[in-house]
Order: structure tokens, then sequence, then C-alpha cells
């Protein structure tokens, strides 16, 4: 189908809505945020495209769904849970958090929401700027409200109105104790400055998972709707669409490839990879800039909606080099081992790895990952010794579970080596991008060894990735291989493993 043809297809279906009869449908979405731009922004030109019609109309099909299924609880809803990742700039707040409630009030004045951001002052900013459109005249004159707002519960952060309704305001880390809403909505749960902390990030994923996302009226029909860009692999975009049950909107600034259509039937109008999104407002060289001053991770993280660029960060994927036969005349061989921090086999993953340096070339031999407690760890590591005999050296990171694997092993195995590391996780692993580009490391075809494809990608995410365990091994045995001579003295009829 032609480009054009879809857009209006779709565009048309965003306009014409299909609703109960005994719903009064005065407005799509799209044409209460273009009409209610005067109040909004009366100085300023609105430039419209066809993402906001995407964005509006998954909001107002969604809204719908639910307030059909309050009229019949017999009615199927198409979308509970909602999420969007556009780019920044794309009106992404004024449509979700400014224009969504006034709107909905217009079908259901009854209806309780909840809206959240990371930053309180622009939850704060969003409320006042909805208020604002309600009492305004055109608001009231266009739609012609028989209800009106509460002058004892009218405040910038939580507003009611005379038939119920409510709009609440929160930081994403504020109490939300004792309110609840038809409607849960969060735009930008994370700080783009502080999501790379594990901890802070962790923490809005614990908080929502905890204390937010159960803040509903009903848990099988009140609605979730979050939007933002994403920033990191373990963002809360990342975080629920793992769980699952989240209908995915997904537009990034330029076009890469076509996604499985929505709940809808949307996708995406664009065909040919790199169209972009908005080339009115967001021309390529002002793009160009972007990636500039974002730097390849932000750029695909805030605009691509990627946690890492596509062919990957510090680790391209075209830079690794591949085996199917090993050669056999290695001058050392090693293993090396990333444990675990918790004795249990539901934490991370355990990372033991088979290495052999040949000149200027490193060679990953063999790998096992699983998740494993102390006394698996050192059943692993019996068997990688037993398998491989030529790998004098056992490199196990004196941190965790390492420490007591080495005082454990250490008058069995003979060549446990305690590696202190030095620098953080990217310093370590940014050393051995220089190999990696040269093309000196070399890792087993995808056809032998099945893992190869999880490894590769971890690099390419890191360190924005959901684990980082293979690229910590990794980066232990490369950097412990490079500062050694290269001369080690093996018998060349001595098999360096099965």
């Amino acid at each position: 189908m032609a480009k054009k043809g879809l857009r209006q297809q779709w565009e048309e279906a965003a306009r014409q809505a299909s609703v109960p009869e005994t719903v009064k449908i005065t407005l799509s979405l799209s044409d209460f945020v273009k009409e209610s731009w005067q109040v909004i922004e009366p100085s300023t030109e609105l430039a419209w495209n066809w993402h906001i019609d995407a964005m509006c109309w998954h909001i107002q099909e969604t809204l719908l769904d639910w307030y059909k299924h309050k009229q019949n609880p017999a009615y199927f809803q198409r979308i509970q849970n909602l999420l969007i990742n556009v780019p920044p700039g794309s009106l992404k707040s004024r449509c979700v958090s400014v224009c969504t409630p006034a709107w909905m009030w217009t079908i259901d004045p009854s209806w309780r929401a909840i809206f959240l951001s990371a930053n309180p002052r622009v939850a704060l900013r969003d409320s006042v700027y909805c208020r604002d459109v309600i009492e305004s005249d055109w608001y009231q004159k266009r739609f012609s409200p028989d209800w009106s707002l509460r002058s004892d519960n009218n405040s910038k952060s939580s507003f009611w109105n005379t038939k119920g309704g409510t709009r609440s305001a929160f930081g994403f880390n504020s109490r939300i104790i004792g309110t609840r809403g038809d409607g849960l909505f969060w735009d930008d749960p994370h700080d783009a400055q502080e999501v790379n902390s594990e901890l802070i990030r962790q923490g809005v994923i614990d908080r929502w998972d905890s204390a937010i996302r159960n803040r509903v009226n009903d848990l099988r029909c009140s609605v979730r709707i979050g939007i933002m860009q994403r920033l990191h692999e373990q963002d809360l975009a990342g975080h629920v669409l793992k769980q699952g049950g989240w209908e995915h909107l997904c537009i990034p600034q330029e076009f890469e490839k076509a996604q499985l259509p929505t709940a809808l039937g949307w996708i995406d109008p664009r065909t040919e990879a790199g169209d972009l999104m908005f080339p009115e407002r967001f021309p390529l060289e002002i793009l160009q800039k972007e990636k500039t001053a974002l730097g390849s991770y932000g750029y695909a993280g805030q605009h691509q909606q990627r946690p890492a660029p596509a062919d990957g960060g510090h680790f391209k994927r075209s830079w690794w080099q591949y085996y199917k036969v090993a050669p056999s005349d290695f001058d050392m061989v090693i293993q090396s081992w990333d444990c675990t921090f918790k004795d249990s086999k539901k934490s991370d993953f355990v990372v033991g790895q088979v290495w052999g340096k040949r000149g200027g070339q490193f060679y990953l031999l063999d790998q096992v990952r699983d998740r494993m407690d102390i006394n698996a760890t050192i059943a692993a590591i019996r068997a990688m010794s037993a398998k491989y005999p030529n790998s004098t050296a056992k490199l196990i990171e004196d941190k965790a579970n390492g420490t007591a694997v080495i005082d454990l092993l250490k008058r069995e195995i003979p060549g446990l080596i305690a590696i202190e590391p030095e620098g953080g996780k990217i310093v370590r692993a940014v050393a051995i991008a220089p190999f990696v580009e040269a093309g000196n490391v070399f890792l087993p075809d995808p056809s032998i060894a099945s893992w190869v494809g999880d490894f590769v990608g971890e690099f390419s995410t890191f360190p924005n990735g959901s684990n980082d365990d293979q690229v910590d091994g990794c980066s232990q045995a490369i950097n412990w291989l490079a500062s050694k001579v290269t001369y080690w003295a093996i018998s060349h009829d001595n098999s360096w493993g099965n």
C-alpha cells in the first residue's frame, strides 16, 4: 500500500473511532489537541505530524475501551497497558498529561487519573496546563460541561470536578498512599542524568512494582499508560516489556525496519531505512548535531528508542572474527571466571570462559554461563579444569563469591589467580575494544556455539544492557593475557581440549 494511502487509512480511523451509541464523543483526541493548542501556546504555531495522530489514537482507543468495559463488563479491552516510546520534542507530554484528562472528562467526567513524572516540577507544570485548558473559554464554550472544578479541592497538583473526577500529579518518588485512579500515567519516569546508576534506576523499577502499579481502582480493567524515550535496556520501559502484557507503540526518529502491527492494526507508514519521523521539525542536519551532542548511545536511546546503536556502541557487531576450527598451537590457555554476588541460583549469572592466546590473537574456546550458587560454581570450575587441562591459569575476580571459591579450591586445583579489578567495568571493557576492532579477537562460529549470538549482543549494548557478566569475563581474560609475555612453554602435541 502506498505510504499516503496507509497514513490516510489510520488517521481516518483516529478521527472516527467506533464507540457505543451511549458515548458522546465531540472530538477525537487528535482534534482536541489541535483545537486546544490556542489555549496552551497562543503565540506558537502548532506543527502537526502523523506520529501525533498515532499517539493520540492509541491513547484514545485505550481509554474508550475502558469506558466501554465500564458500561458493559463483557466488553473485551484490546489494550489495558500501553507503552509509547517516542523521541524528545514529540509533543508527548502535551498529548498525554495535558490534553488527555481534559478530553476524557468530555466523555466521562467521573474518570479519575494519576500522573507521574521523574521531575515533580514537570508533573506540576502539566497539571497547571491541564487545568488552564479546562477553565478556558474555548473549553467551556466548546463542550458546555454540566460540571465545574470544585473550589474546595482545586490546587496546582490535584483538582476534582463536581462529577467526582480527579486529576492528581506526583513526582515518581512521591508518596501516593490513599490515591487511586481509573488511569495511571507515567511520563519520563527516569532522569536522563541518573539512569546509568544501577541503584537509582532499579529504585524506579522497584517503586513501580511495589508501590505504584497497583494504585488503580480495578486491577481487572483500569488503564496504565507510560510514555518515554528509551535510556537503558533495563529502564522502566524495558522492565514492563519484559514482564509482558503491554501494548508497545514505538516510533524511532529514523526508520530502521518494519515492526508487527499494534493491537489497533497500526504500522509505521515509513518503508525506507533512514526515513525521518518529522523532517520539517527534525531535519537531517539537526539530527546530525544531536548525534554529536548526545553520542551514539544517547542518540540511540533518546531518538531511536534502543538502548544502544544498531551495530553496537563501544563494540561494533562487525568487529568480531569467527572460527570453525580453532588452532592447536596456542602460546597460552587460561580460564576466566566472573562469579555472582549472591549465594543463590536466582541471582546474576556466573560465567566461566576458556581463552587461548596465539601471538597477538585471542580465541574464546568455550564458555559456561548459568545462575549458580557457590556449590554449583565450584562444580563448574572442576569440570572446566578437567575438560581443559592446559588452562594453566584460572582467573577469578576476588570479589563476591570469587573469594570463597578460591579459598575452597586452592588446595585442589592449581593455578587459581585472584584478580583485583582495577578501574570500573567500563574502563576495563573499553581497554580491550582496540583488540576487537583490529580483528584480533575470535569467537566460535554460531553454527558450532549457539550462545555466541547472546555474547555479541551483550557487548553491543554494553554498558546499557541487561547483563554484563560475559563482558566482565572477557575483559578480565584479554587484559590479563595482553599483559603477559607471549611465550608459554607447552607441548604442541598436548591437546587443549576435547
